[in-house]
């Protein structure tokens, strides 16, 4: 395996891998005196990164003033930070067909695991195939399309399931991962 610069070899060949998450910034005690004592205070922001885990540097770093806001209400600003050789991994709160084409569009790839929200906008175009197992559990693929919510738009994917031996501490039996890899 070729090395990368940092001397560890790559996760993916051909890609440059980002894992893509989203943290609320520390609470300090510079806030205004009158909010003090309350727990009710305004939280100070929220920020996305994109990490490099190869070299283990975050690489980007979009921030929302507002502290409440969801995830999913500023990811529209991720797409423009892609390149056609980039490979985002991202949990569930990513995972939005409208987020999903905007990668595409960008010519990059993803790894992202499904959320439920997303189901009405997948649809399976083969039965599900049995491809191995792994300590965790039984595998299985199976080619999806995706129809963007907003404008319609069908991309290809495949859905990876892994059928679990034991279920999650939320209680899920069945994780599953959309992929345009």
């Amino acid at each position: 395996l070729a090395k990368c610069k940092g001397g560890r070899a790559p996760l993916l060949a051909r890609y440059r891998v980002r894992t893509l998450d989203g943290n609320h910034l520390g609470k300090t005690n510079h806030r205004l005196k009158v909010l003090r004592g309350t727990a009710a205070g305004a939280l100070p922001g929220q920020a996305l990164v994109l990490l490099d885990p190869e070299k283990k540097v975050v690489d980007e770093v979009i921030f929302c003033e507002d502290g409440h806001a969801q995830e999913r209400s500023f990811i529209a600003r991720v797409a423009p930070l892609l390149s056609p050789e980039d490979l985002i991994i991202a949990d569930l709160n990513f995972c939005t067909s409208t987020f999903l084409l905007s990668i595409v569009d960008r010519d990059a790839s993803f790894i992202i695991r499904q959320h439920r929200s997303i189901l009405p906008c997948i649809e399976s175009l083969t039965e599900k195939e049995y491809v191995g197992e792994t300590d965790t559990g039984k595998v299985y693929e199976e080619p999806v399309s995706v129809r963007c919510s907003k404008s319609g738009r069908i991309i290809k994917a495949r859905r990876i399931e892994i059928h679990l031996k034991t279920a999650t501490q939320s209680g899920d039996k069945v994780i599953s991962v959309i992929t345009n890899l």
